[in-house]
């Protein structure tokens, strides 16, 4: 019988992995393959729940443009460009002030790499094509305009949208 692909079901089935293994020891493989595994199992996770986390702050952000104008139920595609730069610049005068606030030749703070990853991440996806929600879809906004910040989206309609586009993208159902 197979022994199990967890790390609870490993150290159960094998007796003695408390103790001190050898190296090449079999048992040391199989508890080294589990304990391998829930660490991908769990930045998998994480990754999931920071996609997540990315989607429903560009979901309120564009929900928070929709309720500033309450007569509005549409937008042109050089309006949705336009919004989604200021989005995409949203961290710009943070990672100003830490790259002023850094000696020079001192490395940059983990803070800092982080924002400019998330910055070139973004900056790129929105060459290639950015997903928003579509502002010039009247029931999208109206979602949007009703949105509170949970739930789901599965009635708004998404666009990819790209810096060079000149009119709106394929529409797409939901980002997830």
């Amino acid at each position: 019988m197979p022994i199990g692909r967890s790390m609870r079901t490993v150290k159960d089935k094998i007796k003695g992995s408390e103790k001190q293994l050898h190296p090449y020891a079999r048992k040391f493989k199989q508890v080294n393959r589990a304990s391998l595994r829930e660490d991908k199992l769990v930045q998998k996770k994480t990754e999931r729940m920071n996609a997540r986390s990315d989607h429903s702050t560009r979901v309120m952000f564009f929900a928070e443009i929709a309720k500033k104008s309450p007569e509005k139920l549409s937008w042109t595609v050089e309006e949705i460009k336009d919004i989604t730069e200021v989005y995409l610049s949203r961290d710009d005068d943070e990672l100003a002030a830490l790259k002023k606030a850094r000696r020079p030749g001192r490395p940059a703070s983990s803070k800092q790499d982080m924002l400019q990853m998330r910055t070139d991440k973004e900056r790129h996806e929105y060459k290639t094509g950015y997903l928003v929600p579509h502002l010039g879809d009247e029931e999208t906004v109206r979602a949007l305009k009703m949105y509170k910040g949970t739930g789901n989206m599965s009635n708004a309609v998404f666009i990819r949208i790209r810096p060079d586009s000149e009119t709106y993208g394929e529409p797409e159902k939901s980002m997830r």
